[in-house]
């Protein structure tokens, strides 16, 4: 842009308006657009941080827990084929000993749990299926089979229910699991230095008031759930219930971190006392509520413009250190577009794993259903738990398959005792013709 000429000009009042032929010197508002436009880049960044689903899991954290769930598939899957035909061929003597007397243990458990009137079976296969996550927060219907699944996996996911299958990172996985699909649930909100945080109220177990939480601590007395003091720990919680981190609430009762429904997923007591069993929709003072995580990014000093030098005392100097300034900015804003370019590419890359989480996940219920019916013979809790999570007719269908295994056992180890029969009569016609050869020689 050509400077402006310096020009005197005369309005109707006879005074007289000069300008200094300078854009920054005539033009009161030239930065206005800038600061706007600053404003905005800053709002969208915000939204766009917000459409995360997860944005406490990385990509990789994503993927470990998918192919947990994938192994945990797999290994039930291969255990469940070996109570049926196809899998009896690969059975040695000894498994299959094993495995018919499990079907006739289980089979009996299954003809009592049948018999047994007080409960009754109300599983349906359908309640846990997620077709595709979507960005940003989940739908009713999605948080809804989430919490399902997350109750199916934590009441189940044990070792009094699933016996050797529990191997010592079990435990582990499965907390990374129950943590995602926390976070899937109530997604912790992203906060760009200087914006408004809006974090949910909560009830304070120390002080009795509900109020909202600053790394864990509550606004009124400066005391988290574990009774540790802001002024100790400035950073923080140490011990979980800082809200950076998502799904841990420290239980007074138990020592836990993980709640449903305000309830302790231990205990099952929430923080005002009151049981699961009581109150079966949530807390009804108020516990029940999520508090939505937020994570405040980290406000880091400019250094943008440290390495351009301070300007003489004269409009000019400073006019150029501007020129310098704006160059440095233009830079800045170019590679943080490319940064924004890379972290929707990942943003997209992270869909493509939640969906493959979402594909393993809607796979796990059917496999592990059937598991623990298949070795309900051996299972030492009370089988009658298992009615809330199970169809009649997926019951009716695996106990038929029982009794079908034990009749192809039986099968099975006639065919093998016939098959030895004729490999030792083979083997004695070839040393009898072996001998006789050797006779005529």
């Amino acid at each position: 842009m050509a400077p402006k000429q310096d020009v005197t000009e005369t309005n109707n009042a006879g005074t007289h308006n000069k300008n200094t032929g300078t854009v920054t010197g005539d033009s009161k508002d030239l930065l206005q657009p800038l600061i706007d436009c600053f404003k905005e880049v800053r709002e969208i960044m915000s939204k766009e941080l917000n459409r995360d689903p997860a944005p406490d899991f990385t990509c990789h954290q994503i993927q470990e827990t998918t192919v947990w769930l994938q192994c945990i598939v797999s290994a039930m899957t291969e255990h469940n084929n070996s109570f049926s035909k196809l899998g009896l061929s690969a059975l040695t003597e000894e498994a299959l000993e094993r495995n018919q007397e499990l079907a006739r243990e289980a089979s009996r458990q299954l003809t009592l749990l049948f018999a047994d009137q007080s409960k009754q079976f109300n599983g349906d296969k359908s309640k846990y299926q997620i077709s595709e996550f979507g960005k940003g927060s989940q739908s009713q219907e999605i948080k809804g089979n989430l919490q399902k699944f997350m109750d199916f996996l934590n009441h189940f996911g044990d070792e009094k229910w699933l016996g050797e299958f529990v191997a010592p990172e079990f435990v582990e996985q499965k907390d990374n699991a129950v943590r995602l699909l926390q976070a899937l649930q109530n997604p912790a909100k992203m906060v760009l230095p200087g914006c408004a945080s809006g974090q949910m109220a909560k009830y304070c177990v120390r002080c009795g008031q509900t109020t909202t939480r600053t790394l864990g601590f509550c606004t009124s007395c400066n005391q988290c759930d574990h009774g540790y003091n802001k002024g100790h720990y400035p950073q923080g919680c140490p011990s979980g219930c800082n809200t950076n981190q998502v799904g841990a609430e420290y239980c007074q009762r138990c020592g836990c971190t993980g709640r449903t429904l305000g309830f302790c997923i231990s205990c099952r007591v929430c923080a005002h006392g009151h049981t699961q069993n009581q109150y079966p929709r949530g807390c009804p003072l108020g516990c029940n509520q999520q508090q939505t995580p937020v994570i405040e990014m980290a406000q880091t000093q400019a250094t943008l413009f440290d390495r351009i030098p301070q300007a003489d005392q004269c409009s000019s100097a400073y006019l150029e250190r501007l020129a310098k300034m704006a160059t440095a900015l233009a830079a800045a804003c170019k590679e943080d577009a490319t940064s924004r370019a890379k972290a929707e590419q990942e943003l997209d890359k992270k869909m493509e794993l939640l969906k493959d989480f979402a594909e393993a996940m809607n796979e796990v219920p059917e496999v592990l259903r059937r598991f623990l019916l298949l070795r309900s013979g051996s299972i030492k809790c009370d089988l009658k738990d298992l009615k809330a999570w199970i169809s009649k007719e997926e019951a009716d269908d695996m106990h038929k398959q029982l009794e079908r295994f034990r009749d192809e056992v039986t099968e099975e180890k006639v065919m093998r005792r016939l098959q030895k029969k004729r490999d030792y009569a083979s083997s004695l016609a070839s040393s009898w013709e072996v001998a006789s050869a050797a006779g005529e020689e």
